[in-house]
């Protein structure tokens, strides 16, 4: 069976040369702290819009399902 696809949000703070992913708040936070391709998009033009110095992309998770091998 297919995992579904997962996305994380990443953002590379002023000043900086990397990208780390974005910390949300527990309350707000998924399992995992990944997302759905939709809710990613969204939640990355809002933070856009609230601290617009900053960089921002939205970047796959690629992980072999737990417990499956070859």
């Amino acid at each position: 069976m297919p995992s579904p696809e997962r996305y994380a949000i990443l953002v590379k703070p002023y000043q900086s040369d990397d990208f780390v992913p974005v910390r949300f708040p527990l309350s707000q936070m998924p399992d995992g702290g990944y997302f759905e391709w939709d809710e990613a998009v969204k939640i990355r033009d809002r933070i856009r819009q609230t601290d617009p110095v900053n960089q921002y992309m939205i970047a796959p998770v690629i992980a072999d399902p737990l417990g499956e091998k070859d």
